[in-house]
C-alpha cells in the first residue's frame, strides 16, 4: 500500500510483500474425544494420590531450592509463538527455517526458492518455540538451540557437524519444562581473530549461566569457559543479546525498585557487560556512577521473597540493538517499548502498549470480518493479542514491530508512527522477523484454517446414539449457571464414573496450517508512481509524472478503466490518451458494466476505424470531432446524409485494398471486430427479452465470452447449456454461420435434455422437401465487409472443432437438407440419447415429434423404442440398453418382458406388455405373433405348467377378453404344452389344462379332439404309473417291449390295489 502523506520530515516506505516459499502442512485433527479420568473414584485415589503428592512435593520443591525458573510470564509470551524458527545469516544471503524436526536452509540468490540444505533428523523438542537458531559471521555453520539448552550445530548443506549438551544433561530423561532453554544463541569473532577456530559460541540460558566454546566446522569444538551473571540477577535474566564486544543482559534485580532510575537501563533491568580475553571473561560497563548512587532500602522479606516476584514486575523479554550499534531496542512483558542508547542506556523513548499507535489494530482476514464462514482462519485472541511479540530493525530511524495479532509496522523511533501507511501489515498467526537488509526484511508466518468435524459415533457396538459435543467456539459464551452446572457435573462424573454425569466433550477440528517464507521489500519512485496509480490517487500521480518525466497516459488509461464507460469518461479520460491504437484497443477489449455503455463504446471505436482514418495517417490521435454528445449523432447524421455517399465513395477510391499496410489491415480488422460485437450486442439484447428489460439483467462477464466467440461455437455453447432460445436466436441472426451445422448443433444438446424443450428447433418436412430457416439481417453490410478476404486470409474454419469432436456429424453438414438426411439424423440422434444418458422415454419423444413433422422412415425404430420402454421403466429392467435389446431374438425379448412378473400379477402384464409386443411384431412381420406366443407357452411348460394353465384358462371360450382367441390355437397350444413338460409332478395341473379345452361341436376341431382324447388316455395311464409323463408314454407306443413292461406294472399296481380297481 502507499503511506499517507503527513507534515513531518519522517520519509514514508512504499512496499511490496513477497511471498519466497511456502509450506503446507498435513490436516490435524485437534481436540474432541471422550473425557476419561481413568477408572473409578476408588481406583483413582489409590493409584493417582501418591503420584500427585509427589508432583506437589516436586513443585514445592523447586519453589523454595535456589534454582530460578522461567517465569509463567515469559513462559507465556514464548509459549505463544509459532513453533518454527527463522534464522538469517550474512545479511540476507542465507535463511534457515527450523521446522518441527527438520532444517531447511535457502539461498538468496534464486529468493530463496529452492532448498541448499535440509536435515530431516532433527530432535522433536517439547516445547519448539523456546528453540533458537544463529549463523556464524562466515554462514559456514549454523547452530540450533533445543528447549533442553542442547545445541547442535550443522553445515550449509544441513549435515550435523557435532552437538553441545548443557552441564548435568540426561539423555532420554523426560522433560518437563523449559527452564533449560537459552536465552540467546551467538555466533562471535572477537576473541578467535588469532586463532584456529572458526568462532566462538556464547551460550546464555535464563538462569544466567553463560558458556563459551571455541567452534569449527572441521575442528569441532572446544569449551573455553563458563560465566554467572546470577550475582546481578539472582532470578534468573530474562533476555540477552551482543554487539561487538558487548553483551547486553535484561532481567529482574535489586536496581528496579529504585524510581530513582527509570531514565536508566539499570533500572528497567538492563546492563552492558564487556567481554575480555581473560578470566573473568565479562565485566560490567557501568551506567551510572557508583560512588554517588545511593541504593533504595529493601526489607528483610523483600529480600527474602524478591527472587519469587518475578510475576509481580513488568520486565523486559527481548532486546535488539540498532545497525550502528547506538540504540538498544526492548520489548516488555506488559506490551510496552522503549529506546535506549548505547552504551549510556539512557531511556530515549517510551511506550506504553495503550499510547501506541495502531496496537489493537484488527486484521482483515480475522472472523469479524468474516462471519459465518465454514473454514475459518485461527486468530490469536488470548490477553496477549496485542502485546508485542518481535522488534528489529529497520534503520536507525526505524524499527520493525510485530505483534502477536499478525500486525507488522515499520515504526519511526521518535512518534512510532507506521512508514508503512494508515494501517498496519497483517500476516498470519504470530511472525517471527528478521533484521533489514537490501531495503527489506524477511517474516515468518503461519496461516492455520480450521474446520469443526461433524461426527456420529457411537458409545458402544450397536449404538446409534449421537455423541453430545461441545462447541469450544461458544464457551465463552456460557453463563455462570451454566459453566456451574458443567463444573458439578465433571466433579460428579471424577467421583462416580456415571454416564449420566460425563461431560461433553469438544467438538474434533481439523486444522490446515500453512507455514510462508516473506519478504517486506521498500520500492522504487517508479514503482511508488504505479502504486500511486493503483490506490487512485491521480493528482499525485500527475505531479510525480511531471516531476520524473514519467508517462502521464498511465493515469490516464488508470482513471480510464477504474471509471464506469460513459460519454463523460469518454472526454475526460479516453481522449487524453495520446496513443491511438491503446484507446482502439481499448475499444475493442473492453466490455462495460451495462449495456448502453457498451452500445457508446463500440460506437465510439467505430467513429476512430472510419474511412477516414484509414486513408490518414495511423499514428493520429482521435480528433475533437469524435467527442460529440450522442443526442447530435441523428441530427448530424441527418445534415450528412447527402454527402455520405459522395465522401464514402471518394475515400474508398483513396483505399486500394489488394495493397493494404499492416496499420491499415489492423485498423480494419478493429472495425470488423467492432462491428461483430455491436451484432452479438443486438443479439444478446433479443436474448435478454428486448431492450425494455436488457439492462436489468446484462451481464458483463457473460457478454465478454458470448462475443469472443465465433458464432458457432457460440451456438454450440448454448445447446451444450440446455439454452434452446440462444440457439434460436443464433440460428434467426447469425445463420450464414451457424445454419450449414444445424444438425450438428442439434446433436450437441445433452441427452438427457427433453427433446420437447427445443422442439422449435427440429427441422420439418413436406414429402421430400426440408423447411428452411427463417433468418433475419441486423444491420446492413459495411464496407469493411467487402475486403474481408484481403484482412482474413488464411483463417481457419471456426467449425472445424465441431466436426474435430464428431466426425459422423459431416455427412449432415450443409444449408440444404434432404429428407432422407434429416430422417437418418432423427435415428441417430435417438439411438445417442439411448445410449448416452439411457433415457428412452426422450430418444421416443424425439421420434414422436419426428414423425408429427412429416419426417419419414422412423416407425421401426420407434416400436423398438416402444418395447425397449416397456421393458426398462415397467418391467424394471434398467440395466437393459438398445444395443442390449437388438441382438436379442424375439423369443428371447418375451423371455425378458415376463421375467419380472409374479403368479399373481401374470395374465395382467401377459395383456399389458406380451401382447401389445405381439402386435407389433405382427406389423413388422404378419404370422409371427402366433407363433412366437406358442413357442413360449410351451417353452414356459416344460419346467412349470402353472403359468401355462393361467393363459389357457383365461383364453377359454366363456372368457369375455380371451389371450388366445383362435380355439385351434388354443387347443393346439394346450396339447403341445402337456406334451412337452418334462415333469412328473405336474398331471393336475394337466388335468386342468384338459378341462379348459372347449367341448366337441364342430368336425372343425375333430382332429383335435382325438388327439385331446388321447391325451387324456396318456394322462390316466401316466396317473397309474410312477415317474412317466404322458410325453413319455406317446413315444412309447411304438415300441412293443416298453409296453408290455408297462402293462405289467400297470397289472401289478391294480392288484396291489385289489378291489378299488
Amino acid at each position: 500500500m502507499v503511506p499517507a502523506q503527513y507534515n513531518d520530515n519522517e520519509d514514508n516506505i512504499l512496499y511490496e510483500l513477497l511471498v519466497h516459499a511456502e509450506w503446507p502442512l498435513e490436516q490435524e485433527v485437534i481436540g474432541g474425544g471422550a473425557i476419561s479420568l481413568g477408572g473409578n473414584f476408588f481406583y483413582r485415589t489409590v493409584t493417582q494420590t501418591p503420584g500427585n503428592i509427589w508432583a506437589l512435593a516436586s513443585s514445592l520443591w523447586a519453589y523454595v531450592s535456589s534454582a530460578p525458573a522461567v517465569s509463567p510470564s515469559l513462559a507465556k509470551l514464548v509459549g505463544g509463538r509459532s513453533g518454527w524458527q527463522l534464522g538469517v545469516g550474512a545479511q540476507g544471503a542465507v535463511v534457515a527455517i527450523v521446522q518441527a524436526a527438520t532444517l531447511e536452509i535457502r539461498a538468496k540468490k534464486d529468493d530463496f526458492a529452492s532448498v541448499v540444505g535440509r536435515n530431516i533428523n532433527l530432535y522433536i523438542d517439547p516445547f519448539p518455540s523456546w528453540r533458537r537458531v544463529a549463523w556464524s559471521a562466515d554462514c559456514s555453520m549454523v547452530g540450533v538451540s533445543y528447549s533442553s539448552g542442547a545445541v547442535e550445530i550443522f553445515n550449509t548443506l544441513g549435515t550435523s557437524i557435532f552437538i553441545i549438551y548443557p552441564p548435568r544433561y540426561r539423555e532420554g530423561a523426560p522433560q518437563v519444562d523449559a527452564s533449560n532453554a537459552l536465552a540467546t544463541l551467538v555466533f562471535s569473532d572477537i576473541r578467535t581473530q588469532k586463532i584456529k577456530w572458526a568462532a566462538e559460541l556464547i551460550l546464555v540460558d535464563y538462569k544466567g549461566g553463560a558458556r563459551s566454546y571455541f567452534v569449527s566446522p572441521t575442528e569441532g569444538y572446544q569449551e573455553s569457559h563458563t560465566f554467572s551473571f546470577s550475582k546481578m540477577y539472582p532470578s534468573g535474566i530474562t533476555a540477552a543479546t551482543t554487539h561487538g564486544n558487548l553483551v547486553i543482559v535484561a532481567g529482574l534485580c535489586e536496581y528496579m525498585e529504585d524510581n530513582n532510575l527509570k531514565n536508566n537501563g539499570l533500572g528497567h533491568g538492563i546492563t552492558i557487560w564487556r567481554m575480555v580475553n581473560d578470566y573473568p571473561f565479562y565485566i560490567q560497563v557501568p551506567t551510572i556512577d557508583e560512588d554517588e548512587y545511593q541504593p533504595p532500602s529493601i526489607g528483610v522479606w523483600n529480600r527474602l521473597t524478591g527472587s519469587r516476584s518475578t510475576t509481580l514486575h513488568d520486565y523486559i523479554f527481548q532486546l535488539c540493538v540498532s545497525p550502528t550499534g547506538r540504540q538498544l531496542s526492548t520489548l516488555y512483558t506488559s506490551g510496552s517499548l522503549s529506546i535506549w542508547e548505547l552504551p549510556s542506556l539512557r531511556k530515549k523513548k517510551f511506550w506504553q502498549l495503550s499510547l501506541q499507535p495502531h496496537f489493537d489494530a484488527i486484521s482483515p482476514s480475522s472472523s469479524e470480518y468474516i462471519p459465518c464462514q465454514k473454514q475459518r482462519l485461527i486468530q490469536y485472541t488470548g490477553p496477549l493479542r496485542n502485546h508485542l511479540a518481535d522488534v528489529s530493525w529497520w534503520s536507525d530511524a526505524a524499527v520493525i514491530l510485530a505483534r502477536y495479532s499478525g500486525a507488522v509496522t515499520v515504526s519511526s523511533v521518535n512518534s512510532l508512527r507506521n512508514l508503512l501507511g494508515e494501517s498496519p501489515e497483517f500476516l498470519e498467526g504470530v511472525p517471527q522477523i528478521s533484521e533489514a537488509y537490501d531495503r527489506g526484511f524477511l517474516g515468518l508466518e503461519v496461516e492455520s484454517r480450521i474446520n469443526t468435524k461433524r461426527l456420529l459415533t457411537s458409545s458402544n457396538e450397536g449404538s446409534d446414539e449421537e455423541e453430545e459435543y461441545l462447541e469450544s467456539d461458544g464457551e465463552e459464551e456460557l453463563s455462570f449457571i451454566q459453566r456451574s452446572s458443567r463444573l458439578a457435573k465433571s466433579a460428579l462424573y471424577w467421583v462416580t464414573d456415571a454416564e449420566r454425569f460425563r461431560p461433553p466433550s469438544k467438538r474434533p477440528k481439523i486444522v490446515q496450517r500453512t507455514f510462508r517464507l516473506l519478504c517486506l521489500k521498500s520500492t522504487t519512485p517508479e514503482e511508488l508512481f504505479a502504486r500511486k496509480i493503483e490506490n487512485e490517487e491521480y493528482g499525485e500521480a500527475l505531479a510525480l509524472a511531471r516531476s520524473y518525466n514519467l508517462d502521464c497516459d498511465r493515469v490516464y488509461q488508470q482513471q480510464w478503466r477504474r471509471s464506469s464507460v460513459t460519454v463523460a469518461s469518454i472526454q475526460d479520460y479516453l481522449a487524453k490518451i495520446r496513443k491511438r491504437s491503446w484507446v482502439l484497443a481499448e475499444c475493442v477489449s473492453r466490455v462495460p458494466e451495462n449495456i448502453d455503455a457498451a452500445r457508446e463504446l463500440l460506437m465510439y471505436g467505430l467513429r476512430g476505424t472510419d474511412l477516414e482514418f484509414i486513408v490518414c495517417d495511423s499514428d493520429v490521435a482521435y480528433d475533437d470531432g469524435l467527442d460529440i454528445d450522442p443526442s447530435e449523432y441523428e441530427v448530424r447524421a441527418q445534415e450528412r446524409a447527402a454527402k455520405e455517399l459522395k465522401r464514402r465513395h471518394e475515400c474508398l477510391m483513396q483505399i486500394d485494398f489488394k495493397n493494404l499496410t499492416s496499420e491499415q489491415k489492423t485498423v480494419i480488422r478493429a472495425r470488423q471486430k467492432l462491428l461483430t460485437y455491436l451484432d452479438r450486442l443486438a443479439t444478446y439484447e433479443v436474448l435478454l427479452g428486448g431492450a425494455h428489460v436488457a439492462p436489468e439483467h446484462y451481464d458483463a462477464s457473460f457478454f465478454d465470452k458470448f462475443r469472443s466467440q465465433s458464432a458457432i461455437s457460440a451456438t454450440i455453447e448454448f445447446a451444450r447449456n440446455y439454452d434452446w432460445r440462444g440457439v434460436d436466436a443464433m440460428f434467426t441472426y447469425h445463420g450464414d454461420e451457424t445454419l450449414p451445422h444445424r444438425l450438428a448443433v442439434l446433436s450437441s444438446f445433452p441427452p438427457t435434455m427433453g427433446p420437447f424443450e427445443y422442439r422449435l428447433l427440429l427441422p420439418e418436412c413436406e414429402e421430400e422437401e426440408v423447411f428452411f430457416w427463417e433468418q433475419e439481417q441486423l444491420r446492413d453490410e459495411d464496407w469493411c465487409e467487402d475486403p474481408v478476404e484481403a484482412v482474413n486470409e488464411g483463417e481457419d474454419d471456426p467449425a472445424d472443432f465441431l466436426y474435430a469432436e464428431r466426425p459422423d456429424m459431416e455427412k449432415f453438414e450443409g444449408v440444404s437438407l434432404t429428407a432422407e438426411s434429416v430422417s437418418e439424423w432423427y435415428q441417430e440422434r435417438a439411438r445417442e440419447i439411448e445410449r448416452c444418458s439411457h433415457f428412452v422415454d426422450a430418444s421416443l419423444d424425439l421420434l414422436k415429434l419426428g414423425r408429427e413433422r412429416g419426417v419419414m422412415d422412423l416407425e421401426e425404430l420407434h416400436d423398438t423404442l416402444d418395447s425397449l420402454e416397456v421393458l426398462v421403466y415397467e418391467v424394471g429392467l434398467t440395466f437393459m440398453t438398445l444395443d442390449k435389446y437388438s441382438k436379442l431374438s424375439d423369443d428371447d425379448k418375451i423371455v425378458q418382458l415376463m421375467s419380472t412378473s409374479t403368479p399373481e400379477t401374470y395374465i395382467q402384464n401377459i395383456r399389458r406388455w406380451l401382447l401389445p409386443f405381439l402386435a407389433r411384431c405382427e406389423k413388422w412381420c404378419p404370422g409371427s405373433a402366433q407363433i412366437l406366443l406358442r413357442t413360449y407357452v410351451v417353452t414356459t411348460a416344460k419346467q412349470d405348467l402353472g403359468l401355462p394353465l393361467k393363459i389357457l384358462q383365461h383364453s377359454r371360450p366363456d372368457q369375455h377378453a380371451q389371450i388366445i382367441p383362435s380355439a385351434e390355437e388354443m387347443m393346439t397350444i394346450a396339447i403341445d404344452c402337456v406334451y412337452a413338460c418334462e415333469k412328473e409332478n405336474q398331471l393336475p395341473r394337466a388335468f386342468a389344462i384338459l378341462e379348459c379345452l372347449p367341448e366337441r361341436e364342430t368336425e372343425s376341431l375333430a382332429k383335435l379332439h382325438d388327439l385331446a382324447d388321447a391325451l387324456d388316455a396318456h394322462l390316466t395311464a401316466a396317473e397309474l404309473l410312477v415317474n412317466v409323463t404322458p410325453c413319455q408314454l406317446r413315444q412309447l407306443q411304438s415300441d412293443p417291449d416298453k409296453v408290455r413292461e408297462i402293462f405289467t406294472k400297470l397289472t401289478r399296481a391294480a392288484a396291489r390295489r385289489g378291489r378299488t380297481l
